[in-house]
């Protein structure tokens, strides 16, 4: 009994299922409670396996079948990830694990697996995108020159102002050394001012002469995990 009760309130916590089909004729299907409450299913019983299968979104079948294949064919173990539409129209993203299932003989007879459900994850993965790219065009419009560099100072990133400002395409600089690709700057407030902010984690900034662009410069440089 608490075995039982322990293993649904694990499920219900990490929005795990079990499931697992028998292969035959009907190629019958096997839910743990998990299971029917991530796919929002109200049956006694399993769905037959068609009605399983569509559930799986039109660009993920083939993804799903060339797994399932692989696994009953080749005896391999499978991971990926789908997007589903529940039994309640509700659109979710799960994590399908599978591996065969085997009698005495070792011939595989079936497929046994989880689920998880990954709809957060997912979601909370996508807002991060749309908000890095919100981010990386906002720096690509900006008027200001933008650069990064990591804690060995190459730099990782420059917007279209860095290279008007220096003069360069920014392409030909990612991944080398700050002070290599630009040794006059170790001349500069900047070279020390740099290694202060990097060293002591506190922001910098510095009103200087440079020759090389010929203007005032105005340098802020603020301290990061990433450099």
């Amino acid at each position: 009994m608490f075995n039982e009760a322990l293993l649904r309130i694990t499920q219900r916590l990490a929005k795990v299922g079990g499931w697992a089909v028998a292969f035959g004729e009907k190629n019958a299907v096997f839910w743990t409670p998990g299971t029917f409450e991530i796919f929002e299913y109200e049956g006694d019983k399993p769905p037959s396996y068609a009605d399983a299968m569509s559930c799986i979104q039109p660009p993920y079948i083939a993804l799903v079948q060339s797994n399932m294949t692989v696994c009953r064919e080749n005896g391999e173990s499978c991971e990926f990830e789908v997007e589903v539409l529940t039994f309640k129209r509700t659109p979710k993203w799960i994590r399908v694990a599978m591996e065969p299932e085997r009698n005495e003989a070792g011939k595989i007879i079936g497929l046994v697996g989880a689920i998880q459900d990954i709809t957060p994850y997912k979601t909370e993965q996508h807002e991060h995108r749309v908000l890095s790219q919100r981010l990386l065009t906002t720096l690509e419009y900006m008027t200001e020159a933008f650069f990064l560099v990591d804690p060995q100072w190459r730099v990782i990133y420059a917007n279209d102002a860095a290279d008007f400002l220096v003069h360069q395409d920014r392409r030909k600089n990612i991944g080398n050394v700050l002070w290599e690709e630009f040794p006059h700057l170790t001349h500069t407030p900047i070279y020390e001012g740099f290694h202060k902010a990097m060293r002591d984690n506190t922001p910098f900034h510095s009103q200087y002469y440079s020759v090389l662009m010929q203007n005032w410069i105005e340098m802020d440089a603020y301290p990061s995990p990433e450099g």
